[in-house]
């Protein structure tokens, strides 16, 4: 909060600071593309699977898919 009003939450957010160690810029940058290729891939892995659900829907029932399935 400041250094009149310094507590042990205020201790605990520094040294939670000095442990990640995100201060650097490449850091920053290898941080955003793990996250970029984590997000990528498990979009990927999530259209799969609705395609797959989609396609046994319709293949082992007599709805249209999903969306059919959904309104129908």
């Amino acid at each position: 909060m400041g250094l009149i009003f310094k507590d042990a939450k205020d201790d605990q957010n520094e040294a939670m600071y000095e442990q990640i160690h995100l201060g650097n810029t490449w850091q920053w940058r290898y941080a955003r593309i793990r996250w970029t290729i984590t997000t990528t891939i498990l979009c990927i892995v999530s259209g799969t699977s609705i395609a797959v659900a989609d396609y046994a829907i319709f293949k082992l029932t007599e709805y249209s898919g999903v969306i059919g399935w959904i309104l129908g």
